[in-house]
């Protein structure tokens, strides 16, 4: 059975046009390991508006998140927990230890703008703020 030049064409404009998906092993992976470091920065926080805050996001997916309340210049309690990278890896999310649904510490989500940036999100991280400051956390680089 020959196939004809038309139906070839045909055939091969149809398949350009049909949305493939790609396997797994060619799908990129998040860039976990740029991610991980101590990032600082203002936050508002529970009972603080503006904290100075300085975050370690572990390579273990562990992080601590250290505070200091701007108004009332006390220490906040040091928070630790799991991170992730979620949304293809444009968003990083903070879950705290003794984290329950509907009581205790709430997870926090930031959006990574870049790799040396990045900002609180009000809700999720497909709900980006309209001001960053005062919610944003930038990467600490070591001094050589």
């Amino acid at each position: 059975m020959t196939t004809s030049p038309r139906r070839l064409a045909f055939a091969l404009a149809l398949a350009a046009t049909v949305p493939v998906a790609a396997p797994a092993s060619d799908a990129p992976d998040p860039p976990a390991a740029s991610v991980p470091g101590l990032f600082f920065g203002t936050l508002p926080l529970a009972g603080c508006a503006g904290a100075d805050v300085l975050l370690e996001l572990g390579g273990d997916h562990r992080y601590a998140l250290q505070a200091h309340c701007r108004a009332t210049l006390v220490d906040l309690p040091v928070e630790r927990g799991q991170w992730s990278l979620e949304w293809n890896g444009t968003c990083v999310r903070l879950v705290p230890e003794g984290a329950l649904p509907g009581a205790g510490p709430r997870p926090r989500e930031f959006a990574l703008a870049l790799d040396d940036l990045m900002v609180l999100t009000e809700g999720s991280c497909i709900e980006p703020v309209d001001d960053p400051r005062g919610r944003s956390l930038h990467r600490a680089h070591e001094v050589e």
